[in-house]
Protein backbone atom coordinates (compact mmCIF):
# COMPACT_ATOMS: atom_id res chain seq x y z
CA UNK A 1 0.00 0.00 0.00
CA UNK A 2 2.76 2.24 0.89
CA UNK A 3 4.73 1.72 -2.34
CA UNK A 4 1.70 2.45 -4.35
CA UNK A 5 0.43 5.78 -2.58
CA UNK A 6 4.56 6.78 -3.07
CA UNK A 7 4.10 5.81 -6.65
CA UNK A 8 0.69 8.08 -6.67
CA UNK A 9 2.65 10.98 -4.93
CA UNK A 10 5.24 10.70 -7.37
CA UNK A 11 2.74 10.74 -10.60
CA UNK A 12 1.12 14.02 -9.30
CA UNK A 13 5.05 15.33 -9.52
CA UNK A 14 5.49 14.47 -12.82
CA UNK A 15 1.63 15.83 -13.56
CA UNK A 16 3.05 19.32 -12.27
CA UNK A 17 6.78 19.10 -14.00
CA UNK A 18 4.07 18.84 -17.44
CA UNK A 19 2.11 21.81 -16.40
CA UNK A 20 5.59 23.61 -15.81
CA UNK A 21 7.47 22.36 -18.70
CA UNK A 22 6.21 25.08 -21.45
CA UNK A 23 7.83 27.94 -20.00
CA UNK A 24 10.26 26.28 -17.97
CA UNK A 25 13.55 28.14 -18.31
CA UNK A 26 10.84 31.56 -17.88
CA UNK A 27 7.77 32.43 -15.72
CA UNK A 28 7.27 29.11 -14.39
CA UNK A 29 10.50 27.80 -13.87
CA UNK A 30 10.59 28.00 -10.00
CA UNK A 31 7.46 25.70 -10.51
CA UNK A 32 9.21 23.37 -12.57
CA UNK A 33 12.00 23.21 -9.77
CA UNK A 34 9.32 22.52 -7.10
CA UNK A 35 7.66 19.52 -8.59
CA UNK A 36 11.10 17.76 -10.21
CA UNK A 37 12.45 18.51 -6.16
CA UNK A 38 9.38 16.76 -5.09
CA UNK A 39 9.44 14.21 -7.33
CA UNK A 40 13.26 13.37 -6.25
CA UNK A 41 12.32 13.41 -2.94
CA UNK A 42 9.29 10.75 -3.38
CA UNK A 43 12.43 8.39 -4.84
CA UNK A 44 14.53 9.20 -1.59
CA UNK A 45 11.92 7.61 0.38
CA UNK A 46 11.67 4.84 -1.95
CA UNK A 47 14.65 3.93 -1.57
CA UNK A 48 15.18 4.34 2.06
CA UNK A 49 12.11 2.23 2.45
CA UNK A 50 13.70 -0.38 0.57
CA UNK A 51 17.07 -0.07 2.65
CA UNK A 52 15.19 -0.86 6.14
CA UNK A 53 13.52 -3.75 4.29
CA UNK A 54 15.96 -5.71 2.65
CA UNK A 55 19.72 -5.73 4.37
CA UNK A 56 21.31 -7.30 0.73
CA UNK A 57 20.19 -3.35 -1.03
CA UNK A 58 20.82 -1.35 1.79
CA UNK A 59 24.62 -0.38 1.05
CA UNK A 60 23.07 0.49 -2.81
CA UNK A 61 20.00 1.63 -1.66
CA UNK A 62 21.28 4.17 0.97
CA UNK A 63 24.09 5.85 -1.51
CA UNK A 64 21.35 6.32 -3.95
CA UNK A 65 19.29 7.96 -1.26
CA UNK A 66 21.74 10.57 -0.27
CA UNK A 67 22.72 11.34 -3.83
CA UNK A 68 19.50 12.01 -4.84
CA UNK A 69 18.43 14.02 -1.82
CA UNK A 70 21.13 16.14 -2.34
CA UNK A 71 20.31 15.87 -6.39
CA UNK A 72 16.27 17.06 -4.67
CA UNK A 73 18.01 19.53 -2.28
CA UNK A 74 19.61 21.81 -5.19
CA UNK A 75 16.54 21.54 -6.90
CA UNK A 76 14.28 22.51 -3.99
CA UNK A 77 16.87 25.74 -3.57
CA UNK A 78 17.01 26.96 -7.06
CA UNK A 79 13.24 27.62 -6.70
CA UNK A 80 14.18 30.49 -5.04
CA UNK A 81 17.13 31.82 -6.79
CA UNK A 82 17.19 34.62 -9.52
CA UNK A 83 17.38 33.45 -12.84
CA UNK A 84 20.14 32.83 -14.72
CA UNK A 85 21.54 31.75 -11.46
CA UNK A 86 18.50 29.03 -10.72
CA UNK A 87 19.71 26.96 -14.28
CA UNK A 88 23.31 26.51 -12.36
CA UNK A 89 21.33 25.15 -9.96
CA UNK A 90 19.65 23.06 -12.44
CA UNK A 91 22.83 21.62 -14.08
CA UNK A 92 24.54 20.86 -10.12
CA UNK A 93 21.61 18.53 -9.46
CA UNK A 94 21.77 17.27 -12.75
CA UNK A 95 24.98 15.82 -12.19
CA UNK A 96 24.96 14.73 -9.17
CA UNK A 97 21.95 12.84 -10.29
CA UNK A 98 23.51 11.04 -12.99
CA UNK A 99 26.62 10.50 -11.21
CA UNK A 100 25.04 8.87 -8.36
CA UNK A 101 24.83 5.45 -9.84
CA UNK A 102 28.41 5.73 -11.34
CA UNK A 103 29.92 6.28 -7.53
CA UNK A 104 28.02 3.15 -6.58
CA UNK A 105 29.89 0.71 -9.11
CA UNK A 106 31.19 -1.93 -6.89
CA UNK A 107 27.95 -2.07 -4.58
CA UNK A 108 25.45 -2.42 -8.32
CA UNK A 109 28.13 -5.50 -8.87
CA UNK A 110 26.81 -7.24 -5.87
CA UNK A 111 23.14 -6.46 -6.62
CA UNK A 112 22.85 -5.82 -10.40
CA UNK A 113 19.15 -4.97 -11.76
CA UNK A 114 17.19 -7.82 -13.41
CA UNK A 115 18.09 -9.16 -17.42
CA UNK A 116 14.95 -9.54 -18.00
CA UNK A 117 13.44 -6.13 -17.02
CA UNK A 118 15.48 -3.84 -17.44
CA UNK A 119 15.51 -4.34 -21.64
CA UNK A 120 11.89 -4.56 -21.32
CA UNK A 121 11.34 -1.71 -19.09
CA UNK A 122 13.59 0.50 -21.37
CA UNK A 123 12.12 -1.25 -24.50
CA UNK A 124 8.83 0.22 -23.32
CA UNK A 125 10.05 3.53 -22.68
CA UNK A 126 11.54 4.04 -25.93
CA UNK A 127 8.22 2.46 -27.92
CA UNK A 128 6.85 5.39 -25.94
CA UNK A 129 8.66 8.09 -26.87
CA UNK A 130 8.45 6.62 -30.72
CA UNK A 131 4.59 7.01 -30.34
CA UNK A 132 5.22 10.54 -29.65
CA UNK A 133 7.28 10.93 -33.00
CA UNK A 134 4.35 9.30 -34.91
CA UNK A 135 1.67 11.91 -32.92
CA UNK A 136 3.91 14.17 -33.90
CA UNK A 137 3.81 13.33 -37.69
CA UNK A 138 -0.19 13.35 -37.32
CA UNK A 139 -0.63 16.84 -35.57
CA UNK A 140 1.50 18.38 -38.57
CA UNK A 141 -0.96 16.87 -40.94
CA UNK A 142 -3.85 18.24 -38.86
CA UNK A 143 -2.30 21.54 -39.06
CA UNK A 144 -1.78 21.68 -42.26
CA UNK A 145 -4.18 22.09 -45.26
CA UNK A 146 -4.37 18.48 -46.91
CA UNK A 147 -2.17 18.51 -50.59
CA UNK A 148 -0.23 15.57 -52.10
CA UNK A 149 3.02 17.43 -51.03
CA UNK A 150 2.17 17.25 -47.11
CA UNK A 151 0.54 13.38 -47.49
CA UNK A 152 3.70 12.47 -49.20
CA UNK A 153 6.29 14.33 -46.02
CA UNK A 154 3.58 12.54 -43.49
CA UNK A 155 4.61 9.26 -45.28
CA UNK A 156 8.41 9.60 -45.10
CA UNK A 157 7.82 10.84 -41.58
CA UNK A 158 6.29 7.55 -40.48
CA UNK A 159 8.99 5.94 -42.68
CA UNK A 160 11.54 7.68 -40.44
CA UNK A 161 9.48 6.37 -37.44
CA UNK A 162 9.09 3.06 -38.38
CA UNK A 163 12.55 2.77 -39.51
CA UNK A 164 14.02 3.37 -35.83
CA UNK A 165 11.31 0.89 -34.42
CA UNK A 166 12.81 -1.52 -36.82
CA UNK A 167 16.60 -0.81 -36.35
CA UNK A 168 16.07 -0.91 -32.55
CA UNK A 169 14.03 -3.65 -31.13
CA UNK A 170 15.40 -5.90 -34.46
CA UNK A 171 18.56 -5.79 -32.20
CA UNK A 172 17.52 -5.05 -28.77
CA UNK A 173 17.37 -8.36 -26.31
CA UNK A 174 18.29 -9.48 -22.63
CA UNK A 175 20.87 -11.46 -23.39
CA UNK A 176 23.93 -8.95 -23.38
CA UNK A 177 22.50 -7.70 -20.27
CA UNK A 178 22.19 -10.93 -18.57
CA UNK A 179 25.35 -11.89 -19.35
CA UNK A 180 27.31 -8.62 -18.17
CA UNK A 181 24.97 -9.35 -14.76
CA UNK A 182 26.52 -12.60 -14.24
CA UNK A 183 29.92 -11.54 -15.09
CA UNK A 184 29.81 -8.64 -12.91
CA UNK A 185 30.47 -5.76 -15.48
CA UNK A 186 28.87 -3.12 -13.78
CA UNK A 187 29.84 -0.80 -16.94
CA UNK A 188 28.00 -2.15 -19.72
CA UNK A 189 24.69 -1.81 -17.68
CA UNK A 190 25.50 1.56 -16.81
CA UNK A 191 26.44 2.03 -21.26
CA UNK A 192 22.77 0.57 -21.67
CA UNK A 193 21.38 2.83 -18.93
CA UNK A 194 23.40 6.05 -20.15
CA UNK A 195 22.82 5.30 -23.98
CA UNK A 196 19.42 5.48 -23.65
CA UNK A 197 19.35 9.29 -22.81
CA UNK A 198 20.63 10.53 -25.95
CA UNK A 199 18.83 7.62 -27.67
CA UNK A 200 15.36 9.09 -26.49
CA UNK A 201 16.00 12.62 -27.06
CA UNK A 202 17.09 11.66 -30.72
CA UNK A 203 13.72 9.90 -31.15
CA UNK A 204 11.61 13.01 -29.27
CA UNK A 205 13.69 15.89 -31.07
CA UNK A 206 12.91 13.68 -34.64
CA UNK A 207 8.99 13.67 -33.99
CA UNK A 208 9.36 17.56 -33.45
CA UNK A 209 11.10 18.00 -36.46
CA UNK A 210 9.19 15.71 -38.88
CA UNK A 211 6.07 17.71 -37.54
CA UNK A 212 7.76 21.29 -38.28
CA UNK A 213 8.38 19.53 -41.88
CA UNK A 214 4.94 18.10 -42.94
CA UNK A 215 3.77 21.68 -41.67
CA UNK A 216 5.66 24.13 -42.90
CA UNK A 217 5.58 25.98 -46.36
CA UNK A 218 6.19 22.97 -48.79
CA UNK A 219 7.35 25.19 -51.96
CA UNK A 220 10.19 26.91 -49.66
CA UNK A 221 13.34 26.26 -49.05
CA UNK A 222 13.57 24.26 -45.32
CA UNK A 223 15.12 26.90 -43.12
CA UNK A 224 18.40 25.57 -41.55
CA UNK A 225 17.83 25.18 -38.18
CA UNK A 226 14.91 22.83 -39.13
CA UNK A 227 17.05 21.14 -41.68
CA UNK A 228 19.64 20.70 -38.43
CA UNK A 229 16.94 19.74 -36.31
CA UNK A 230 15.87 16.71 -38.27
CA UNK A 231 19.00 15.42 -39.56
CA UNK A 232 20.95 16.13 -36.24
CA UNK A 233 18.23 14.57 -34.52
CA UNK A 234 17.96 10.94 -37.01
CA UNK A 235 22.05 11.10 -36.75
CA UNK A 236 22.01 11.54 -32.99
CA UNK A 237 19.97 8.43 -32.87
CA UNK A 238 22.48 6.39 -35.07
CA UNK A 239 25.29 7.51 -32.95
CA UNK A 240 23.72 6.19 -29.97
CA UNK A 241 22.83 3.25 -31.51
CA UNK A 242 26.44 2.41 -32.67
CA UNK A 243 27.40 2.74 -29.11
CA UNK A 244 25.11 0.42 -28.28
CA UNK A 245 26.09 -2.05 -30.58
CA UNK A 246 29.92 -1.92 -30.56
CA UNK A 247 29.75 -2.27 -26.47
CA UNK A 248 27.20 -5.43 -27.04
CA UNK A 249 24.87 -3.76 -24.69
CA UNK A 250 22.13 -4.65 -27.52
CA UNK A 251 23.43 -7.31 -31.05
CA UNK A 252 27.11 -7.08 -30.22
CA UNK A 253 28.35 -6.26 -34.36
CA UNK A 254 30.89 -4.09 -35.58
CA UNK A 255 29.37 -4.02 -38.86
CA UNK A 256 26.16 -2.50 -37.69
CA UNK A 257 27.50 -0.58 -35.36
CA UNK A 258 29.82 1.18 -38.49
CA UNK A 259 26.83 1.46 -40.56
CA UNK A 260 25.11 3.43 -37.74
CA UNK A 261 28.06 5.40 -37.47
CA UNK A 262 28.13 5.98 -41.93
CA UNK A 263 24.26 6.69 -41.63
CA UNK A 264 24.92 9.38 -38.69
CA UNK A 265 27.90 11.07 -41.16
CA UNK A 266 25.66 11.31 -44.00
CA UNK A 267 23.33 12.86 -42.29
CA UNK A 268 25.47 15.54 -40.75
CA UNK A 269 26.88 16.15 -44.25
CA UNK A 270 22.98 16.48 -45.54
CA UNK A 271 22.65 18.91 -42.81
CA UNK A 272 26.01 21.18 -44.22
CA UNK A 273 25.69 20.87 -47.71
CA UNK A 274 21.49 20.77 -48.17
CA UNK A 275 20.99 24.44 -47.51
CA UNK A 276 18.00 25.45 -50.54
CA UNK A 277 16.53 22.14 -50.28
CA UNK A 278 12.76 21.81 -50.06
CA UNK A 279 10.89 20.22 -46.86
CA UNK A 280 10.16 17.23 -48.86
CA UNK A 281 13.59 16.48 -50.11
CA UNK A 282 14.84 16.80 -47.17
CA UNK A 283 12.76 14.00 -45.52
CA UNK A 284 12.99 11.91 -48.20
CA UNK A 285 16.61 12.20 -47.77
CA UNK A 286 16.59 11.06 -43.88
CA UNK A 287 13.95 8.62 -44.78
CA UNK A 288 16.22 6.46 -47.28
CA UNK A 289 18.95 6.63 -44.89
CA UNK A 290 16.78 5.33 -42.38
CA UNK A 291 15.29 2.60 -44.56
CA UNK A 292 19.17 1.58 -45.88
CA UNK A 293 19.71 0.61 -41.93
CA UNK A 294 16.51 -1.56 -42.11
CA UNK A 295 18.03 -3.28 -45.77
CA UNK A 296 21.37 -3.71 -44.22
CA UNK A 297 20.14 -5.35 -41.15
CA UNK A 298 17.89 -7.65 -43.02
CA UNK A 299 20.42 -8.72 -45.78
CA UNK A 300 22.70 -9.12 -42.69
CA UNK A 301 20.11 -11.38 -40.94
CA UNK A 302 19.46 -13.92 -43.67
CA UNK A 303 20.08 -17.26 -42.68
CA UNK A 304 22.97 -17.81 -45.58
CA UNK A 305 25.01 -14.79 -43.77
CA UNK A 306 28.27 -16.12 -43.04
CA UNK A 307 29.16 -16.35 -38.87
CA UNK A 308 31.81 -14.07 -39.66
CA UNK A 309 30.20 -11.43 -41.69
CA UNK A 310 28.11 -11.16 -38.21
CA UNK A 311 30.38 -9.31 -36.28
Amino acid sequence: MGHRLLTGLQMVAIAAIAVNVHHGLGESSAGFALSYAAGRAVLVVEYLRAARSLAAARPLATRYAQGFALAATLWLVSAFVPIPWRFGFWALGLIVDFATPLTATKLTAGLPPHAGHLPERFGLFTIIVLGEAVIAVVEGVAEQKWDISSAIAAVFGLGIAFSLWWIYFDNVGGAPVRNARSEGRVSLINTWLYTHLPLVIGIAATGVGVEHIVAGEAGVALPDNERWLICGSVALCFISLGILHRTGVIRYCKIRSKYRNGAAVVLVIIAIFGQGLLPLAVIALVAFVCAIQVVQDLYQSRPTTRLSDAV
